[in-house]
């Protein structure tokens, strides 16, 4: 089997890993492909399993259990490497902007998101974005927003790649509530304007949000608490006690997939359009409104079984 299959944009070139009970190829290896001369043309080889890959133009990142190893496109050599926390799912976003070249990752803590500005070689650590392990990261096409989930998959959290200019050092925008229980979120995009995010996750729901705020999204405390309240008796309470179920802010439209299984999101050419992909070989493009409620499926075809 194949355990991972990365594309250069829409070029020629694949990363290929083995995987599977019977894996085709190694899977302590990244093979580079070239579909127009239908041969392989470069290998990187590990000690350990690999567990994630992310190409842009001019770089390959490879995620190991707890290394991350950065290398140059063009001859293979490395150029950087990471430590991380431990990383089963080999979590890493790479910005595909040729003026801006960002990684994401898990940092050294649990929780912890590490943001990599590979121009720079410059390190930005986001302490405690979660209580819990990251489960989840997606990154902005310009590499600008990156937003995070953890196990617990009832927010989204989403962050600057930068600290803001104001003077608090702080990099949150805004919370983001799926629901108050626990499910795993499979994927996080962010449209190509940045002012939408949609993810997909085990409920079998995509969830659409757009990214305009004006609250202060800087005080929240994880948490699942299953009430709602009368926003005039919010204002009476002191912020210090009022969780972030109350804070966070619940999606604008959803679409139902109609089963649980893993499944891959991301925007269409139109901003209010997105492909859902699942891995029962299920194809959705569907459109919702801006004005929020149930996504208008446009199109559909089972592409395997």
């Amino acid at each position: 089997g194949v355990g991972t299959v990365e594309m250069l944009f829409r070029s020629n070139l694949f990363a290929v890993v083995g995987g599977g009970e019977f894996p085709s190829f190694p899977v302590e290896k990244v093979l580079i492909w070239d579909d127009h001369q239908c041969k392989w043309i470069g290998e990187l080889g590990f000690h350990s399993k690999v567990l994630g890959v992310r190409l842009r133009r001019d770089k390959i990142v490879v995620a190991l259990k707890n290394k991350i190893f950065i290398y140059n496109f063009e001859d293979l050599k490395l150029l950087q490497q990471l430590e991380s926390v431990d990383n089963p799912k080999g979590l890493l976003a790479l910005s595909s902007n040729q003026d801006r070249s960002v990684l994401v990752c898990p940092g050294l803590q649990c929780g912890q998101i590490r943001i990599e500005h590979l121009d720079y070689r410059r390190s930005n650590f986001i302490k405690g974005a979660h209580t819990s392990a990251l489960a989840c990261l997606g990154l902005s096409l310009d590499g600008s927003m990156v937003a995070s989930a953890s196990e617990k998959g009832t927010l989204i959290r989403v962050w600057r790649t930068t600290p803001k200019q104001d003077g608090s050092g702080n990099f949150l925008e805004m919370e983001l509530r799926r629901g108050s229980d626990r499910a795993e979120i499979y994927s996080i995009a962010f449209s190509p304007s940045n002012s939408w995010l949609a993810a997909s996750s085990s409920k079998g729901t995509v969830h659409i949000w757009p990214l305009q705020s004006n609250e202060d999204p800087t005080a929240y405390i994880e948490t699942s608490s299953p009430s709602r309240v009368i926003p005039g008796f919010v204002k009476k309470i002191s912020t210090n006690f009022v969780p972030a179920y109350f804070h966070s802010k619940w999606s604008l439209a959803q679409y139902r997939l109609g089963d649980d299984t893993r499944s891959q999101v991301t925007f269409g050419t139109k901003e209010n359009t997105l492909i859902v992909i699942t891995c029962s070989g299920k194809f959705h493009k569907v459109q919702f409104d801006i004005q929020g409620g149930d996504c208008k499926k446009i199109s559909f075809c089972k592409f395997a079984s």
